[in-house]
C-alpha cells in the first residue's frame, strides 16, 4: 500500500485522469485488504520429493502445560490496544451517522428526481450522502444554487458515498496505520477533483471558486462528500490545470506492473526448487565407498539409529513452544536439514523452509541438543547421512 500510494502522490495525482485515479485508489484499498488472505502455491517439486529424503513427520509439537515456554499466560496488551482503537473509531462513526439522521429528521426537505434535498441551517456546508443532498438554507443566489446542485449531483450519480463507506471500514480495521488515513484523504480529494472538473466544464470558474471559499469554514462530516472539503489550494490548482495529454496514460503501466509484482511477492509461495539439490547431497556408487570418504548420502544400507528410541516422543519432550509465538498464535511446519556424521554427531543444521524466527530457532535448538546417533554405514564403513525432516508446530486447544 505504501509503494502504490507513494506512486499516486508523486505521479498520478498530478494528472487530470480523475476517474482512472479513482479506480486506482480503490484498487489499492482492495489489494491491501485481500492480499494477506490470498495464498498461491507455485507447483515446483520440493527438495524432499526430488531427493527421496525421509519425510516422516517427526513430531507435531502441541501446546501443553509441559512444553510451553514460561509466561504464556501474560496478557497480550497489543490486542487490547487494537480493539480499543476499533471501538473508538466505531463509536465516532456511529455518532456521525446518528447526527446525520437527526439532520434528516429535523430539517425540511423535498424530493426531486430521486434525490432528497434537505435544507440545513447556516452553520452547515453543502454536502451529499448517497441519495441525500444537504443544502445550506442561506444559498439564495440562483447561480450559486446551480453550482452547488451540479457539484453534489456528480457525487450522488457516481456513487462516491460507496467509496467513502469502504474506506471508512478500511480505516476502522487499520486505524493504527497512518497510510490508511492518507489513502482515505486521497480518495476524498480525488472525488472533489472529479466533481470540480465536471462543473467547470459547464459553469463559470470564478463564481464557482467563490462558492468553494464561502463553504470552507463550516462544520463537516467525515463520511460524506463535501462541497468545500479537501485542500483548497490543490483543488484550485487542478481546476486551472490544462488537460493532461493522452499519451501520459502510459504512466499507469508502471503502476500495473508494480501491482503485479507486489501481488506475486506477498501472495505466492513456492516449494523448494530442485536447484537446491546440488548444494546439499550427492549420491555415489555405493560399491566405491572408502573409509575416509567425506561425501554425504541420502540413503544407505544401514541407516543411522537414534539412541533414545522413539524420536517423536523425545522431540515432544525437548521442545518448548516459544511464548511469543504462542501469544501471537503462530503455527506452521519448520523443515530442517541436518547431517548425522560418521562419528554419530549432528552437524550442518540448516532451515530448509522456515515459519517464523522464534519457531525456527526452537527447531534448530532441539536438533542441536540431540545425543550422538549410531552412524549410518555402507559396506560396514561409517558415512555421513543427510536428513531433512519437518517439525510441525501446532497450538492445541487446552
Amino acid at each position: 500500500m505504501i509503494v502504490l500510494l507513494g506512486y499516486y502522490q508523486l505521479v498520478l495525482q498530478k494528472q487530470t485522469f480523475y476517474n482512472t485515479n479513482r479506480f486506482y485508489l480503490l484498487g489499492i484499498l482492495l489489494m491491501a485488504q485481500l492480499i494477506p488472505f490470498i495464498q498461491i502455491t507455485i507447483p515446483f517439486r520440493s527438495f524432499m520429493e526430488s531427493q527421496g529424503i525421509m519425510d516422516n513427520p517427526f513430531a507435531a509439537i502441541f501446546l501443553t502445560d509441559t512444553n510451553v515456554e514460561a509466561s504464556v499466560s501474560t496478557p497480550n496488551y497489543w490486542i487490547w490496544i487494537y480493539f480499543s482503537g476499533v471501538i473508538v473509531v466505531s463509536v465516532k462513526f456511529a455518532l456521525a451517522i446518528l447526527q446525520l439522521r437527526h439532520l434528516v429528521n429535523t430539517n425540511p426537505s423535498k424530493k426531486i428526481r430521486g434525490i432528497r434535498i434537505v435544507f440545513l441551517p447556516r452553520s452547515y456546508p453543502n454536502f451529499s450522502f448517497f441519495h441525500l443532498l444537504f443544502v445550506n438554507q442561506s444559498v439564495e443566489d440562483a447561480e450559486t444554487r446551480q453550482n452547488t446542485f451540479a457539484h453534489e449531483k456528480i457525487h450522488i450519480r457516481q456513487l462516491h458515498s460507496l467509496d467513502l463507506l469502504f474506506i471508512h471500514l478500511f480505516c476502522l480495521i487499520n486505524w493504527f496505520n497512518p497510510f490508511a488515513w492518507l489513502l482515505k484523504r486521497a480518495i476524498i480529494q480525488n472525488h472533489e477533483f472529479i466533481a470540480d472538473h465536471r462543473v467547470i466544464q459547464k459553469y463559470q470558474t470564478e463564481s464557482y471558486l467563490r462558492l468553494i471559499l464561502s463553504q470552507s469554514f463550516k462544520t463537516h462530516f467525515s463520511f460524506t462528500n463535501h462541497f468545500a472539503c479537501s485542500n483548497l489550494k490543490k483543488r484550485i490548482i487542478m481546476m486551472t490545470k490544462q488537460q493532461t495529454q493522452k499519451y501520459k496514460v502510459w504512466n499507469y503501466v508502471p503502476a500495473t506492473l508494480l501491482c503485479g509484482f507486489l501481488f506475486i511477492t506477498f501472495s505466492c509461495q513456492t516449494e523448494e526448487s530442485n536447484s537446491q539439490e546440488q548444494n546439499v547431497t550427492q549420491t555415489l556408487n555405493l560399491s566405491n565407498v572408502t573409509a575416509d570418504t567425506t561425501d554425504t548420502f541420502v540413503t544407505v544400507q544401514d541407516m543411522p539409529v537414534f539412541p533414545e528410541g522413539d524420536i517423536v516422543k523425545w522431540i515432544n519432550q525437548k521442545t518448548k513452544y516459544p511464548a511469543e509465538a504462542q501469544r501471537k498464535g503462530l503455527e506452521g511446519k519448520v523443515v530442517i536439514q541436518f547431517i548425522v556424521a560418521k562419528d554419530g554427531s549432528v552437524k550442518d543444521i540448516k532451515i530448509v523452509r522456515g515459519v517464523e524466527e522464534t519457531l525456527d530457532a526452537e527447531a534448530v535448538r532441539v536438533i542441536q541438543s540431540m545425543p550422538k546417533w549410531k552412524p549410518g554405514k555402507v559396506n560396514g564403513k561409517a558415512v555421513n547421512v543427510s536428513f531433512t525432516v519437518p517439525i510441525n508446530f501446532q497450538i492445541k486447544d487446552l
